[in-house]
């Protein structure tokens, strides 16, 4: 029986060529009434980097939880081009992020967060 460890737990998705393509992993600890933890689940197009993470972490009480969606073209090129002229992701002067959606013509037609 291999050694146990201690540090994670998870499973790993090979695809049938033997590439390791999806992965669930998990950690946690409590130690001195402290809380380290942490979960992934990660999915990856065939022979490629992780296109799509779900993460949650803790430490002590500070959380996180991520979601990511990382796909991105084969080449860099007019595709890539018209994806900025949609998705114009920003953070102003005070640090807020935004997400505007732009139409061909570059006007917004959506903000997250909403304008008020």
């Amino acid at each position: 029986m291999p050694q146990r460890r201690n540090d994670l737990a998870g499973i790993l998705f090979v695809d049938n060529d033997g590439g390791v393509e999806e992965g669930l992993v998990y950690r946690g600890r409590k130690k001195g009434g402290r809380v380290n933890a942490g979960g992934t689940l990660t999915m990856a197009q065939y022979n490629e980097d992780q296109v799509v993470s779900l993460q949650c972490n803790q430490d002590g009480p500070k959380k996180v939880v991520e979601l990511t969606f990382a796909d991105r073209p084969d080449s860099i090129g007019a595709e890539l081009g018209e994806l900025f002229h949609v998705l114009d992701p920003a953070v102003d002067s005070l640090g807020n992020p935004s997400i505007l959606f732009l139409d061909p013509t570059g006007k917004v037609v959506r903000a997250i967060p909403e304008a008020r």
